[in-house]
């Protein structure tokens, strides 16, 4: 749980089927779902021809960032030279994919806690200020109150998701790339 390279085979079983590539995907999440914002590198190796057809299924269902995964034929592995070829590149750009988990943790983080603030912010219309903002604003320019409701709704969201100080923070961080 506390690795820093994890390597896994697409098929955790001896039968090569769909539910061994579902058992590594729950291996591989259970290493790295508590690990949002500092996440482990993860191979993803195979004999299987399916290998670059699974992977994207792969890394989107166990949650893996594209900068701290990588695929590779066992094949390949057998290589001279493949292995430390991999193990280079991520460890050079370790720190940046690391960067770059913590601005996704942040923006999601963000994202769900504007939701939250933006909803509240709704409850709280009544039909009586409906009724005014349409009267008041969109009736003179012939507005229809759904229309201007969504684009409200659009900018007070992304002033809402742009405020936050953690995604802020964890943006300026990727300036560092």
């Amino acid at each position: 749980r506390t690795a820093e390279l994890i390597f896994v085979d697409l098929f955790l079983g001896y039968q090569q089927t769909d539910d061994d590539i579902q058992r590594a995907i729950r291996r591989v999440s259970d290493l790295v779902g508590h690990r949002i914002q500092t996440p482990p590198l993860v191979v993803l190796m195979s004999r299987s021809p399916r290998l670059q057809e699974k992977r994207d299924e792969f890394r989107d269902t166990a949650g893996l960032l594209g900068t701290i995964f990588r695929v590779v034929s066992k094949s390949d592995l057998a290589k001279d030279g493949t292995l430390e070829n991999i193990l280079l590149r991520l460890a050079t750009h370790f720190p940046d994919a690391q960067r770059v988990a913590r601005f996704v943790h942040a923006w999601d983080s963000g994202l769900d806690q504007a939701r939250q603030r933006f909803i509240q912010l709704l409850r709280r219309l009544d039909l009586p200020d409906l009724a005014q903002i349409h009267a008041l604003l969109l009736e003179f320019e012939g507005e229809k109150l759904g229309d201007y409701m969504l684009d409200v709704a659009d900018r007070v969201l992304q002033h809402e998701i742009e405020r936050n100080e953690d995604t802020i923070a964890a943006s300026l961080q990727l300036n560092a790339i």
